[in-house]
């Protein structure tokens, strides 16, 4: 018996080493998952936690205590993740193979951590399951990452497509509603005037527009003006540190404030019942240019997270609106660019510096002999001149290369004559890269001038008619001069006529009646409009004409307009008025009918009146100027000759051609003792001594002959005063002097002659002076160019050697911000900001030397304070002697918003690049290959990030093709990417590439278009998880396989004890009964002790065999009532209940999925122990009830027992843990680990609430659905 006893003893502490054992690999390896860096949980099917590592501590924000109290499903996971969660696991549940998947935690401080989870579902040998173990990631920087890149991406994508801002704005918030949730999103940007208008918007009520809309930063305090503005508090906690204001509850945030903290903001969405809000910068650089309001009637909407990546995305927005405003306004230069020059009446070419026609306007094509633009664009202009032209027009565009100034020269085509000018256009880098060409037909000026010239020759016959037609002369021009100025004030009036709507305006009905008609028109007719309103058009006009005109008129009241007619008007005092008048009907809401015609006229009498007496002077003047006899020359300020008459070649000898351009000082014609007098009387002319003279000086002829010349010379300047021109006619008085000298002492009457010829002379040159004058009238394109200047797009100023501001445009006023009259004289300086003031001085002083500007890049300040990014070109004016510079002329090109463009796209690109050198995954951007058949075969590598190398292993992959890097590389890569690319579909996927010995997580998507064939791949090496999932699975397995090993040794172990020890009960107990009394007093008490521990192992080997039982004998889940499970554990405790005069009291139960004997077990264990932890003298009583919780059942078990200290509330459900004695209270402490483990197989669980001494409560949950 004794040899027995030993066996089991041994056998005993065998299995107790085993136990011991198993613990301490278990304890192994939950210290390896402790310290791993992955986060790593593992949740039960009831929403219970069990274990977690630390780092699941450190994402989650609480402790391992906290969690485990906690339902996961409930407290860590958003309600919007729940139905994400809960079809992951049904498919988890379904196939048995683990899951990934992304949702988000919120953390103990209530802000939310994006994670990924690889989930495993472990079950027991039947395949029931037990419970969850889940490896972490968290993934929120690389979401984040992702998100500021892939709408980073739209956005710009968008500014390529979209060329006007409002369809590019329009989309962005339609990206950012799908992408936020919001219902409301708009986009303000502040305008120069300090205004922030909703350029977009979505979502807001008009009446919120409306009040919103007008926000100004100089007059309205608020949030926005201050995120605006950049004046937000990051320390305040509904500032962020990126300058944006969130919050989320706004109603219960305004309850929180004072009235006098209400008072400072406008409180616009609170009024509205906006709950979410969020204002966000845009910025252009440095500067904030507008805000993104985003708002949502419900609490919670808008996360800091997603304000964060908004912040990151405003950039590349800010980017685009500059972008998108700066090709606008470059299309509008260019439309009014186009405009000009299609109005023009020069012909204006540019070419590029090969003579290829690059651009031509319509009065170009027309001269070229009326062809399209499409026959002359990109074609040499050589092609359509004779190859003479040619090669002195190729001479000539080398000169404008190589001097980098502008060329004036003259040809004659097909008997016409052009003057031409050639201007170099210049690139950033300073070069010629085209030539602006301007040509003007002046053979009709050079017709007249030949004309003038031949019929000089009878001037002296017709002395005596001169001087009566002088007078007459005169008088013409007193009254050209009077009508000048009354055109001049004609014009004011016709300015103030725009600008205060005074232009005859009338409007008259179908029938013909006069409706309407204003001021300037009562005046036309000297008739007030009440007198005449209702009246037939017929009285406007002089009878004889009244038909036709009506005729015309009545065309009106088909549609038609009338379109510069010229009608005659009749005043009421008879005198006839000549009108252009243009019409417009104006149409029903059918856009048919006509309602009425309205038409505005121009009063044009005084015009015909002049026009004919301008045209009758001018033939008076012709007559005597054709009929002159004189040589006529005329130079240009340079003393270059620009006239060359047919008398003047045969006086001098040389011919046009040989003289036309050259210099006074180019030409040998000046005879030598007479230089210095003739470059004294020059100088005169040139610096405005000497406006007009006459002297007479010695002359060569081409062939060295020596002429006498009177020289009778005029000269012409321009409104500033500046020299345009000199017009000399020469009269060869060679052989009147020969003949003065023989006769002057025999004939003074031919003495008197010459006095009186030399009297003519001057009133001949008085005559050429106001030929002169007239000539410059004739020459009003200059003055069109000086209005092209002072009105041109470019900001122009003039200033003069002290660097004192003389002149600048309408442009440049808009430039500065100031009006001409407040800064012309002021000195430059005030143009620029202080701390570029010397620098940019430094530059400007060197013109002083007529040095050029080109293309430098100077800041200019505007009035309001900012300063403005301008490129110049600047070009010295000199003085008569062509050496001193007398001022200096700069344009400008504002460039200032393409600065602020490239500045944003630098800082977008670098955003992006800092991104993508900064991820820690790698990513690449590839070229897919297919074959003719559309199969892919191969892909070349177009960009990779820095962490390409590290992920791949793969070096200097940049350009080459996959298969040249890694030939075995699977099939399988290339037929996903080739999808993608033909498809356009993303793809996210795992894969194991063998070729490069790594497992890789990627996501994949489409760049562009299908022609683009590029797919853009972000990936992650995970091959050391793949390998620690596989070690934890390994481990996980082994634990399974561990666990079951020791339940089937506890169950066999106490199944093969319960025989020798029932032999051991048996025969101990025989020996009590028949030798009790009959050995001594020591006898008995050893055999009471053999006979109480054989019961008491009988007792704790039968509750062992029920804990083991539990995982393994469950039988199928069924419908359990558990009303009946309460009676039957009842029933079975009925003996102990009627001894203790126990009261049990049960609400109503339901019925669940489950196993009625266990069910029946659980309730029994608690109510007996209920019982036996009552005082004996307290009767006991139980209350049993039941509630309805989330997706099941709470149960509780409650007593007025002792009660249990919370320090052992983890405790009592531990296998073999006792609060008390066996002396006390008997049992073998498995009891609430059996109720434990009955309560965890149903996938529920179970915790008690209680205090020492006032009684206990257990409860534990059952969930709804079977598992």
């Amino acid at each position: 018996m004794s040899e027995e006893l030993q066996a089991n003893n041994d056998q005993l502490l065998a299995n107790e080493r085993a136990l011991l054992e198993s613990l301490e690999r278990n304890t192994f390896l939950s210290d390896i998952l402790d310290r791993s860096s992955q986060p790593f949980g593992v949740g039960y099917l009831d929403g219970r936690l069990g274990i977690v590592n630390h780092a699941f501590e450190e994402l989650t924000g609480y402790t391992a205590d906290e969690l485990q109290k906690m339902d996961w499903t409930a407290t860590l996971t958003p309600p919007e993740w729940l139905d994400v969660e809960r079809k992951n696991l049904e498919e988890l549940h379904r196939t048995g193979k683990p899951v990934r998947y992304e949702k988000e935690y919120i953390k103990k401080d209530g802000t939310r951590v994006a994670i990924e989870l690889l989930v495993h579902l472990v079950t027991d040998k039947e395949g029931n399951p037990q419970y969850y173990y889940s490896f972490i990631t968290d993934i929120t920087e690389q979401k984040r990452n992702r998100e500021i890149l892939s709408l980073s991406n739209r956005v710009l994508h968008s500014a390529e497509e979209h060329h006007t801002l409002q369809p590019l704005l329009e989309e962005y918030i339609r990206t950012l509603q799908e992408y936020t949730g919001c219902d409301s999103i708009g986009v303000r940007i502040l305008d120069e005037q300090g205004n922030i208008p909703y350029l977009a918007y979505a979502g807001f009520s008009r009446d919120f527009y409306e009040q919103e809309n007008p926000l100004s930063v100089r007059t309205d305090h608020c949030i926005c003006i201050n995120v605006i503005e950049g004046t937000t508090d990051p320390s305040l906690p509904f500032y962020t540190a990126g300058g944006s204001f969130m919050i989320n509850a706004t109603t219960k945030f305004r309850a929180t404030e004072s009235d006098e903290e209400k008072e400072k903001t406008r409180n616009t969405c609170t009024m509205v019942g906006y709950e979410s809000v969020a204002l966000i910068p845009i910025r252009k650089g440095d500067q904030i240019m507008g805000l993104l309001h985003l708002a949502d009637h419900q609490e919670g909407m808008i996360s800091a997270e997603k304000v964060r990546v908004l912040e990151q995305v405003a950039y590349a927005l800010g980017a685009s609106i500059v972008r998108v405003q700066t090709e606008e306004a470059l299309r509008k230069q260019e439309k009014t660019a186009q405009a000009i020059l299609a109005a023009a009446k020069e012909s204006i070419w540019l070419f590029g510096t090969d003579d290829t026609i690059l651009m031509a306007n319509p009065t170009a094509l027309v001269r070229l002999g009326g062809k399209d633009t499409g026959e002359v664009i990109g074609h040499q202009y050589s092609e359509f001149m004779t190859s003479e032209l040619a090669q002195a027009r190729r001479a000539r565009i080398e000169e404008v290369i190589s001097s980098r100034r502008s060329v004036q020269f003259e040809d004659i085509r097909a008997g016409t004559i052009f003057i031409h000018t050639f201007c170099p256009v210049f690139d950033e880098a300073g070069a010629v890269s085209s030539i602006a060409a301007f040509s003007r037909d002046i053979t009709g000026i050079r017709q007249a001038d030949e004309e003038l010239l031949k019929k000089n020759e009878g001037l002296h016959i017709l002395n005596e008619e001169l001087t009566a037609t002088q007078e007459e002369l005169r008088q013409s021009i007193d009254e050209l001069t009077t009508m000048e100025h009354e055109l001049r004030e004609t014009g004011q009036y016709l300015e103030n006529l725009i600008q205060y709507a005074n232009a005859p305006i009338i409007v008259w009905d179908p029938a013909f009646r006069i409706t309407r008609f204003n001021h300037a028109f009562e005046l036309l007719i000297g008739r007030k409009a009440a007198d005449v309103i209702g009246q037939p058009l017929e009285l406007l006009f002089p009878k004889k004409f009244a038909e036709p005109v009506l005729e015309i008129i009545r065309k009106t009241t088909r549609g038609e307009r009338m379109e510069v007619v010229e009608i005659p008007i009749l005043h009421q005092n008879g005198e006839i008025r000549t009108v252009l008048w243009n019409s417009a009907a104006i149409f029903g809401s059918d856009g048919e009918t006509v309602l009425s015609t309205i038409a505005q006229g121009q009063d044009i009498t005084e015009r015909k009146r002049t026009e004919e007496a301008l045209h009758e002077a001018h033939l008076r003047l012709t007559h005597h100027i054709e009929n002159s006899p004189l040589a006529v020359v005329e130079f240009d300020a340079q003393f270059r000759v620009t006239r060359w008459s047919d008398e003047a070649e045969k006086v001098f000898g040389w011919t046009m051609a040989e003289v036309m351009g050259r210099t006074i000082d180019e030409i040998p014609w000046v005879y030598e003792e007479d230089v210095d007098r003739v470059a004294s009387i020059s100088a005169d002319m040139m610096n405005g001594k000497a406006p007009r003279n006459k002297h007479t000086n010695r002359n060569y002829r081409k062939d060295g002959a020596v002429i006498t010349c009177e020289w009778y010379n005029s000269a012409l300047r321009d409104e500033t005063g500046e020299l345009v021109s000199i017009l000399s006619q020469v009269l060869d008085v060679t052989e009147r002097d020969r003949a003065e000298a023989d006769l002057l002492e025999k004939n003074q009457e031919l003495s008197e002659l010459n006095e009186e010829l030399t009297a003519t002379q001057e009133e001949l040159r008085q005559s050429i002076d106001e030929l002169t004058t007239m000539e410059h009238e004739l020459r009003e394109t200059g003055q069109y160019l000086e209005n092209l200047i002072q009105y041109a797009n470019a900001p122009i100023i003039v200033w003069d050697p002290a660097f004192r501001i003389t002149r600048f445009n309408h442009a440049f006023e808009l430039l500065i911000g100031r009006k001409a009259a407040d800064v012309i004289g002021q000195p430059l300086e005030l143009l620029f900001p202080k701390k570029f003031a010397e620098p940019v001085l430094e530059i400007i002083r060197k013109t002083n030397d007529g040095e050029r500007m080109e293309v430098v890049e100077i800041p200019i300040l505007h009035q309001n304070g900012e300063v403005r990014t301008v490129l110049w070109n600047s070009a010295a004016i000199f003085g008569a002697d062509g050496e001193t510079v007398q001022s200096t002329i700069a344009q400008g090109q504002d460039i200032t918003k393409r600065k602020w463009a490239e500045e944003a796209l630098r800082q977008s690109e670098e955003q992006y690049r800092m991104l993508f050198n900064t991820l820690t995954e790698g990513f690449c951007i590839i070229e897919m290959l297919f074959d003719a058949d559309e199969r892919p075969i191969d892909y070349r590598f177009l960009e990779i990030n820095p962490a390409f190398e590290r992920q791949t292993g793969l070096h200097e992959a940049q350009g080459r093709l996959m298969r040249d890097l890694a030939p075995n590389h699977e099939e399988h890569w290339f037929e996903i990417y080739g999808t993608i690319a033909l498809t356009g579909e993303p793809v996210r996927f795992e894969n194991e590439a063998k070729a490069l010995n790594r497992w890789y997580e990627v996501s994949a998507y489409r760049v562009g278009g299908p022609e683009s064939r590029r797919v853009a791949i972000l990936f992650n090496d995970i091959t050391e998880r793949k390998q620690a999932e596989e070690v934890l699975k390994t481990i996980a397995d082994n634990l399974k396989a561990s666990n079951q090993e020791l339940e089937q040794f506890a169950y066999i172990a106490s199944h093969d004890l319960k025989e020798p020890l029932r032999m051991v009960t048996c025969f101990s107990q025989i020996l009590e009964r028949q030798y009790k009394g009959q050995l001594d007093a020591d006898a008995d008490e050893f055999i009471g002790y053999i006979v109480d521990g054989a019961l008491r192992m009988e007792a704790l080997i039968n509750d062992l065999l029920l804990y083991s039982r539990i995982n393994q004998g469950m039988r199928p889940v069924e419908r359990v009532d558990m009303k009946h499970a309460i009676e039957e554990a009842i029933s079975n405790l009925i003996i102990p209940i009627r001894e203790r005069n126990a009261r049990i009291t049960r609400g109503a139960m339901p019925s669940i999925q489950g196993d009625l004997s266990q069910m029946v077990q659980l309730f029994q264990n608690l109510i007996g122990n209920a019982m036996k932890y009552c005082p004996e003298e307290r009767e006991p009583e139980i209350w049993i009830n039941a509630e309805r919780t989330g997706k099941g059942w709470t149960f509780s078990v409650k007593d007025n027992g002792l009660g249990i200290d919370p320090a052992y509330h983890e405790q009592i459900f531990m296998i073999f843990r006792r609060l008390h004695t066996k002396a006390e209270y008997p049992g073998t402490g498995i009891g609430l680990a059996v109720v434990k483990r009955i309560v965890e197989r149903h996938g529920g669980r179970i915790w008690v609430e209680s205090e020492e001494g006032s009684g206990s409560t257990f409860l534990f949950t059952i969930p709804e659905k079977p598992l």
